[in-house]
C-alpha cells in the first residue's frame, strides 16, 4: 500500500491536472446551460461525474503500473487528447453558444486555407478566445506544476469550481441556443447525434434518389434559358440599392431605375450557415416541413423532369462526398463544376468562362445554378485589387464606433460586395445578349454582421440578427421573357417585391417563373402569386420567429429563447 501511495504521489500533478481538464469545460457549460434551463439537470451532471470518475481511475491505473515510461506517455496522451477536444468544445460553446456537433468537423473539412485564415482571424485572435486560453488550460497547468506546494493544492481544489462561474461572469456566458434538454451534452448525448446524423448520410444518396425517381413535371416553352446566382454572405445592410450610403451596387441601381430589375423588399433566410440554407434554397425542405432535403422533391431534379439540361457551377468548395451537405442535391445536375481550390478562394470571374460554355450549349432548355464565393469571410480574397474602391483606411462619418476601429474589415467587405454588383451586371449583360426567353434571379444564402451592434461580425447559427436574416433578392427578366408573359402578370411580379417571404420557399417561386406545370406546386408560397399568403418565418434551427428578432433588443437577441 505504501509503494503504491508513493507511485500516486508521482503522478499526483498529472492526476489533479486530467481532472481539471475534465471538470472545467463540463462544469462551465452545465452552469451556463442551468441558467436558461431554470433548473439544475442533475442527471447529466451525475453522467458527467462518472465518466470523469471513470476517466480518472483509468488515468491512476496507467500511471501507477507498467513501467514508468509507458506510464508518462499514457498520461501525456491522455492529457492532450482531453485538452484539446475539451477546448475545442468551450471555443465553440463561447463564439458560437453551442457544443461541439458533428456539422462543424464537416464544415471545416470542407473550406480552404483562404477561409481557415479567415476564421483564425476573427475567432483566435481576439479577446474571448485569449482569456478561455489563460482561464482553460494555461491556469491548471501552472497550479499542475507547483502543487506540491499544500496551499497551491487547496487554490487549485477551488479554481476547479469557482473558475466556471467566474468565466460564465467574464464572458457573459449564455445557455446552447439549441440544447432545451441537457445541461451539459455529455459524451454519450454527442455519440448518440453522431450515431444518428452518420445514419443519415450513410443512406441520404438512396433517399434522395428515391424522392425524386418518379417526379412529373411539365414545360411548354420551345426554348429557355432560367438562371439562379446564390450569393454568399450578402448584407442589405451594406448595398446601396437598399439604402446604403455608400454606392456599393451601382450598377444594379441603374438597372433598377430603368425598370429593369426587380428589387424585393422584404425577403429572409431561413438560417445564417450556408450548410443549413441550401437545402432550403434547393429543395422543398423547409421549417414548417417534417421531411429533410434528401427526402422531398428538389429543383434541380423537378426542372431536368420538365425536359431541362441543368448546370450547378460553383465557386465555393467542393463538399458533395461529405453527404451530409446540400452538395448531394448539386451533383445530381446534369453539369456539376468546381472553381475552387483546396488552397484559396478565388474571385468570381472564375465562373464566367463555365457561364458562357453553358449559354452556348445545344440544349433547347437550360437551367443554370451559379454558386458564387459572394463576400465569404476572409473578404479581401474574394475581389480582385481593381476593386478596391473604398480605401482601407477610410472611416465615414456614418460608421459607428467599432466600425471605425475595425475599417479594414468593412471596408474589405465593402468592396467585395461592390465586385459582386460588377459580377451580376457581367451575368446579366451576358444573358441578355443572346436574348434568350428567360430570366435571372439573384439572391445570397444569407447576410452578415459588420459590428452594427457590439462585437457582433460575421454570421452565427444560433445567434441571428437582422443583418444575417435579412437578405436582398433581385430578379431580371429578358424581353423575349416579358413579351410572353400574361396580361397583369408584370404586375403581380411587382407587388411581390413587397411581399413579406421566406426564401425557404425559394423553389416555388421558381417553379411559377419557370412556368412548369407541377401537381405539388403550392402557389400560397410564391410571393408573385395572386393566391400567396404570408406564413411565420423562423430564421433560425433554434426556430426563432423573425418578427420577434427584428423588434428585439440586443440582449433579448442574445439570449435567443425568449424569441421561440
Amino acid at each position: 500500500m505504501k509503494r503504491l501511495w508513493e507511485k500516486y504521489s508521482g503522478i499526483r500533478p498529472w492526476f489533479w491536472f486530467f481532472g481539471y481538464l475534465l471538470v472545467f469545460p463540463d462544469l462551465t457549460i452545465w452552469i451556463a446551460n442551468c441558467r436558461g434551463l431554470h433548473m439544475f439537470d442533475l442527471e447529466n451532471l451525475l453522467i458527467a461525474a462518472l465518466l470523469t470518475v471513470s476517466g480518472l481511475f483509468l488515468f491512476a491505473v496507467f500511471g501507477c503500473f507498467g513501467s514508468p515510461r509507458f506510464g508518462r506517455t499514457v498520461m501525456l496522451a491522455a492529457c492532450v487528447l482531453a485538452g484539446t477536444f475539451h477546448f475545442l468544445d468551450l471555443f465553440f460553446f463561447v463564439h458560437f453558444q453551442s457544443q461541439t456537433r458533428l456539422s462543424f468537423w464537416f464544415l471545416a473539412r470542407a473550406t480552404n486555407w483562404t477561409e481557415v485564415l479567415g476564421f483564425i482571424h476573427f475567432y483566435l485572435l481576439n479577446g474571448k478566445t485569449v482569456l478561455l486560453l489563460l482561464a482553460y488550460p494555461a491556469s491548471g497547468l501552472l497550479f499542475a506544476v507547483f502543487l506540491k506546494r499544500k496551499f497551491v493544492a487547496a487554490g487549485f481544489a477551488a479554481w476547479i469550481f469557482a473558475g466556471p462561474l467566474l468565466l460564465n461572469f467574464a464572458l457573459s456566458l449564455r445557455p446552447d441556443a439549441e440544447n432545451n434538454r441537457y445541461g451539459v451534452m455529455t459524451l454519450p448525448v454527442l455519440i448518440d447525434r453522431f450515431l444518428e446524423e452518420k445514419l443519415d448520410a450513410e443512406f441520404m444518396a438512396d433517399d434522395l434518389a428515391a424522392a425524386n425517381a418518379e417526379l412529373k413535371a411539365v414545360n411548354r416553352e420551345e426554348s429557355a434559358v432560367y438562371v439562379l446566382v446564390i450569393g454568399e454572405s450578402h448584407s442589405k445592410y451594406h448595398s446601396s440599392l437598399y439604402g446604403y450610403p455608400r454606392r456599393t451596387m451601382p450598377r444594379m441601381e441603374e438597372l433598377a431605375a430603368r425598370n429593369e430589375l426587380y428589387v424585393f423588399r422584404d425577403v429572409t433566410a431561413p438560417n445564417s450557415f450556408t450548410n443549413n440554407v441550401l437545402p432550403k434554397l434547393l429543395s422543398f425542405e423547409a421549417h414548417d416541413v417534417d421531411e429533410k432535403f434528401f427526402e422531398v422533391p428538389n429543383i434541380i431534379d423537378l426542372m431536368r423532369a420538365a425536359g431541362f439540361r441543368t448546370w450547378y457551377l460553383s465557386n465555393q468548395a467542393n463538399a458533395s462526398e461529405l453527404g451530409l451537405t446540400y452538395m448531394a442535391i448539386a451533383a445530381r445536375a446534369d453539369v456539376f463544376r468546381n472553381t475552387m481550390t483546396v488552397w484559396k478562394s478565388s474571385p468570381d470571374e472564375a465562373l464566367l468562362p463555365l457561364f458562357d460554355e453553358a449559354l452556348a450549349d445545344p440544349a433547347p432548355r437550360k437551367f443554370i445554378i451559379l454558386h458564387l464565393i459572394g463576400s465569404h469571410s476572409g473578404y479581401e480574397a474574394t475581389y480582385p485589387a481593381s476593386f478596391r474602391r473604398f480605401p482601407l483606411d477610410e472611416a465615414p462619418e456614418f460608421f459607428n464606433a467599432q466600425q471605425k476601429q475595425n475599417r479594414e474589415i468593412v471596408n474589405h467587405y465593402d468592396n467585395s460586395v461592390l465586385y459582386n454588383d460588377f459580377i451580376l451586371d457581367t451575368l446579366i449583360g451576358r444573358l441578355r445578349r443572346g436574348n434568350p426567353n428567360g430570366f435571372l434571379l439573384y439572391l445570397p444564402d444569407h447576410g452578415e454582421n459588420l459590428y452594427e451592434e457590439k462585437d457582433t461580425i460575421l454570421h452565427m447559427e444560433f445567434m441571428p440578427t437582422r443583418q444575417t436574416v435579412e437578405v436582398p433578392m433581385l430578379l431580371y427578366l429578358t424581353d423575349a421573357y416579358r413579351a410572353a408573359m400574361r396580361p397583369g402578370e408584370a404586375d403581380e411580379i411587382a407587388r411581390g417585391t413587397t411581399r413579406p417571404w421566406s426564401s425557404e420557399d425559394l423553389p416555388f417561386l421558381l417553379l411559377e417563373l419557370g412556368r412548369i406545370e407541377y401537381d405539388g406546386f403550392q402557389p400560397e408560397k410564391s410571393p408573385i402569386n395572386p393566391q400567396f399568403r404570408p406564413k411565420t418565418r423562423i430564421v433560425s434551427k433554434c426556430r426563432i420567429l423573425y418578427d420577434k428578432l427584428k423588434n428585439a433588443t440586443c440582449e433579448e437577441r442574445i439570449s435567443a429563447r425568449n424569441l421561440r
